[in-house]
């Protein structure tokens, strides 16, 4: 028993240093991670910011673009006779040389003098009477059918052989639901032709206020609320319009008791609230509004905290 006791072995002093510094290491690291995950749980905070606030006066909505496929201006109701439809870049046909020729466009009647008629994107002059003979490139036009004469063979209203006629004009070839916004036309516009509208949607004139945001916290948050002078929007009756990222119909906030607009950490956006200058009756429609004077905006998170801006309307 004695020469067992004297034979037996214990670990060597450096193995049992390196597993003790091995256990020591992996309980500091893992108690580490744990009181960061618990740290950061702890001191997330909320933090919007608002980069930029501005307003512009918007008398009319104008060159917006009209998707034949779904031909519908953006922002309704409009007020009555208020709209200009522009058809640009329609091909009309290509000259032959054999003078007096004569091209229709696709969507007459057209409106008095807003045609331009380009033969080789060379803008062409309209006349009453041809004169063939003093160097100056002409055409005549018809409102109403919208035909385009040109001159004389080898005139100089007459285009050389092979070239292209083209034609941007504003066409009255349709009709409007102004309740809508929704465009149907008589004849359909030919394929390439760009469709733009300029227009008067109801509520304007007025301002259009872009108020950037973006959330440089460390958490998630909602805006749930905006004031106008502050009252929440919910206040205003009438004149007020609040859309989320751009002012397209679909952006448009429909409750303004609802108001729901998600800010994940590092994200922006913007919101765009229109505010109308005057009724029909020419008298002011949102209180505190008016040229020169300066508003005062304020953003309603979910977490309880408010955000100030100030910006002068123009």
């Amino acid at each position: 028993m004695k020469e067992f006791r004297r034979n037996k072995r214990a670990l060597s002093p450096v193995i049992a240093t390196v597993i003790l510094v091995s256990v020591t290491i992996v309980v500091a690291v893992s108690v580490a991670y744990w009181l960061g995950t618990i740290a950061a749980t702890y001191t997330s905070y909320e933090q919007v910011d608002l980069p930029k606030t501005w307003a512009e006066f918007v008398s009319k909505v104008s060159g917006e673009a009209v998707d034949l496929a779904s031909p519908t201006l953006n922002h309704y109701p409009i007020s009555p006779d208020s709209e200009t439809i522009h058809l640009t870049g329609e091909s009309v046909g290509t000259a032959t040389d054999l003078g007096d020729e004569s091209f229709p466009v696709t969507n007459p009647p057209v409106v008095a003098d807003s045609q331009t008629i380009k033969v080789d994107g060379i803008a062409w002059t309209e006349v009453a009477v041809l004169d063939p003979g003093n160097g100056v490139s002409e055409y005549l036009f018809d409102d109403a059918t919208g035909m385009i004469t040109f001159g004389i063979v080898d005139g100089d209203d007459d285009p050389a052989l092979g070239a292209v006629i083209t034609a941007d004009y504003d066409t009255t070839d349709y009709t409007i639901d102004y309740a809508s916004g929704t465009i149907t036309f008589t004849t359909a516009p030919k394929a390439g032709v760009v469709i733009t509208a300029d227009y008067v949607p109801v509520g304007l004139p007025g301002w259009k206020v872009h108020i950037g945001l973006k959330n440089s916290g460390s958490a998630d948050t909602t805006i749930d609320d905006v004031f106008l002078n502050d009252k929440p929007l919910l206040y205003y009756t009438a004149g007020v319009n609040l859309f989320v990222g751009t002012d397209d119909p679909a952006n448009k906030v429909t409750d303004l008791s609802k108001i729901t607009v998600p800010l994940s950490k590092g994200s922006a956006t913007e919101l765009i609230l229109w505010i109308q200058e005057k009724d029909t009756a020419g008298n002011d429609v949102v209180e505190g509004c008016t040229h020169g004077t300066m508003i005062n905006l304020k953003i309603h998170s979910s977490g309880g905290l408010d955000y100030p801006s100030q910006v002068r309307l123009p």
